[in-house]
This record gives structure tokens, C-alpha cells and sequence, in this order.
């Protein structure tokens, strides 16, 4: 990991996107403690119905379904493949040769899966308690496959034409390779066979070989997303941009549910109807950002999130090392016993607000920690 220490103004970052950077901020602020903030409403107002239905929606669907919780991950996983299109397009620019750029791809693949390890206990030596699979692992693997099946099939239609074939042979194999149980998954079958280390749930992992590869579908969409923008250079922020953006979502969107009566929508294997809808909230809500940020401008609005969005792994790693949550006890605690019911709201803002304000000290700074 390295740190980028940014000139006050480049045009790197001139032509940077102020919805992406936004969107991918909001999408992590729901783990950083927007969740356990919606938990803390609901248990203060219990009688509150939008509370409730909150505190629901932060919270992981036990098997076959879809929450909004659920789709934070595939989300950012898409975001990630968006920006690869932009950084792929500035690299080529400076004159950075394909296989340059496969390498970094892999690099930061090998970086992501050890960082994983190593916050699930891997230095601990007791590598067969240790769970290999991880969310960071995830985007870093996802990431490669995805990044070098972009880069170098390089046009829009050939890159489709892989996302299809990738996302077909996946329902093939989990139509065919098993059922859709937690026990007989093909997900389940190919982690107990391939995959060392304890798992998640017990014999299968959400983070596991299967869920991996259908990752990289999400990335190739993203990436897709990313390449329309950056072919629209003369008329990139525009409502006609926004509008097809948000159309291609609500197709999606129609043919993940359609596909979902026969096809279950699971997060935890990531089976492609859940990856498609994933893909189609990806893009309705970024076309939303993308309207706010872009065409609109709202740029006073918009830097709450880019705060958060252009250092977004490295507050992700930081929250399993740093007790931020002690923190907000240590400085908000004597605040939250007098607030009664409410002192599990106090005590979640409070750790939502320390780590944003880290982050803003970090982004003042100019520090933007990359891998």
C-alpha cells in the first residue's frame, strides 16, 4: 500500500468524476457505521415503522432474497470496475503498455488477498483455523479477472460478450453442479474440494472460489459503465447520459427479478440473478449520484461522501485494527447515559463522525492510500 500525495490541482484528478468517487463513499459509509446507526433508531423507537424497516434492510438476508445490505458489496465491487475504465484510459495515455498494467492488476490482487489473511489471523500460524476467504481477497481477485479480460479484449462488445459467457457458464454450473442449499451448492462443493482453511458458514464461504469468479461479472459491468462514460468525453455530463444510464439499470433490474422466479436470488453463493440485480441498483443509484454530482454540480453536497470514497480500503482495513467504536465511548459516553434510550444513537454517531473526521484529515493532507 502507498500513499499518493496529490498537487493541489492535475488533470488526473480534474477529470475525475465527482459522483464516482461519492457513490463509492456512500456505499462504504453503510458499513462504517450507518448500519449499526439504523439499528440503534429501531431499538430506541421501536414503534417506528421506517426505523424498523430500516434496521431490516441493514441486515443480511439469511439465504434466498435481497435486502440493501446486500447489494453494498456487489456495489462496490461494481464502482471498482467503473473506475478501472478511467484509470485504464490515463494510463494508456501516459503510455503505459498492457502488460504494465496486468501486473498491477495482479499485484494488487496479491496485496488484497494477503491484507485479507492477515485481518482474519493468518499471522497467527494456525492456518488450518484460518479463514482464506475475504472480502478483500474478493475485489482483488474479481478485480484481476475482470481488469484483464477488459484489458485486453478492449472493445465494448467483446467485453459483453465475455460478461454473458462468464455469467452463463456460472448458472450452468450451479444449475448442474448442484442445487441451491447452503449443503449442496456447487459453491459449497468446489470451496470443500479447493478452498483450505475453516469458511464462513461452516461448509461453504460467501467469499469463496464460485462467488469470486461471479464477482468479476459485476466488475466487467462496471466496467462497462465506465467505458460508455469515457467514450461521452464531449457530452459526458449530461441528462441524456444520466437517462441512459438509469435505463440500462431498470432493464437489468427487470430481467434479474424476471430470471428470479426460477434462477433463486442468493447473496451468499452469488448466484447471477442476484449478481444482475446487484448490477441493476448498482446503476440506478449511481445515475442518481451521477445527476446530483455531475449534471447539477452540487459539489458542497457531494464532498461528505468523496471524503470517505477516495480512501474507502484503507478505512475499511483501519476499522478491524483501530477501536474507533472505544473511541466514540471514551469521548460520547457520559453524553449517551444521559440520553437514555438514546444512547445507542449517540454512541453510533459518534463512531461514524471519528472516522470521518479521520478521513478528512487524511484527505487535507493529500493523502489517498492506494494499492
Amino acid at each position: 500500500m502507498e500513499t499518493d500525495q496529490a498537487p493541489e490541482k492535475s488533470p488526473q484528478r480534474a477529470e475525475r468524476l465527482l459522483s464516482l468517487d461519492a457513490f463509492r463513499g456512500a456505499d462504504m459509509l453503510c458499513i462504517l457505521g450507518l448500519d449499526t446507526l439504523a439499528y440503534a433508531l429501531t431499538n430506541a423507537f421501536p414503534q417506528n415503522g421506517i426505523f424498523r424497516e430500516a434496521a431490516l434492510q441493514f441486515g443480511h438476508k439469511a439465504w434466498q432474497g435481497l435486502t440493501l445490505y446486500d447489494c453494498i458489496f456487489p456495489a462496490f465491487v461494481f464502482i471498482s470496475g467503473m473506475a478501472m475504465a478511467f484509470s485504464f484510459e490515463k494510463k494508456h495515455e501516459r503510455g503505459a503498455g498492457n502488460a504494465r498494467i496486468a501486473l498491477s492488476l495482479l499485484r494488487r490482487a496479491a496485496i488484497l488477498v494477503a491484507l485479507g489473511a492477515i485481518l482474519q489471523g493468518a499471522l497467527s500460524f494456525h492456518f488450518s483455523e484460518t479463514r482464506w476467504a475475504s472480502v478483500l481477497g474478493l475485489i482483488g481477485i474479481a478485480n484481476a479477472l475482470g481488469g484483464l479480460l477488459a484489458l485486453f479484449l478492449k472493445k465494448p462488445k467483446r467485453i459483453a460478450f465475455a460478461l454473458f459467457l462468464l455469467a452463463g457458464t456460472l448458472s450452468a454450473a450451479q444449475f448442474l453442479g448442484g442445487d441451491f442449499t447452503p449443503q449442496g451448492s456447487v459453491n459449497a462443493k468446489l470451496d470443500a474440494w479447493l478452498l483450505p482453511g475453516k469458511f464462513h458458514y461452516g461448509n461453504y464461504d460467501p467469499e469463496g472460489i464460485l462467488c469470486v469468479v461471479s464477482a468479476s461479472v459485476a466488475v466487467l459491468a462496471g466496467f462497462l459503465a465506465g467505458q460508455f462514460l469515457v467514450s461521452r468525453k464531449e457530452d459526458r455530463t449530461s441528462w441524456k447520459t444520466a437517462g441512459t444510464l438509469a435505463a440500462i439499470g431498470t432493464g437489468i433490474l427487470v430481467f434479474g427479478y424476471s430470471a428470479g422466479t426460477f434462477y433463486p436470488i442468493i447473496k451468499n453463493i452469488w448466484t447471477q440473478t442476484f449478481v444482475f440485480v446487484a448490477i441493476g441498483w448498482s446503476l440506478l443509484v449511481f445515475s442518481v449520484f451521477y445527476v446530483l454530482f455531475d449534471v447539477l454540480k452540487l459539489e458542497k453536497l457531494s464532498f461528505f461522501f468523496k471524503v470517505i470514497g477516495v480512501n474507502a480500503i484503507a478505512i475499511y482495513v483501519l476499522q478491524w485494527i483501530f477501536p474507533f467504536r472505544n473511541l466514540s465511548v471514551l469521548l460520547f459516553g457520559g453524553t449517551a447515559e444521559l440520553s437514555g434510550n438514546a444512547a445507542g444513537i449517540v454512541l453510533a454517531v459518534g463512531t461514524i463522525t471519528l472516522k470521518w473526521f479521520f478521513l478528512l484529515w487524511l484527505f487535507r493532507r493529500k493523502i489517498f492510500f492506494k494499492i
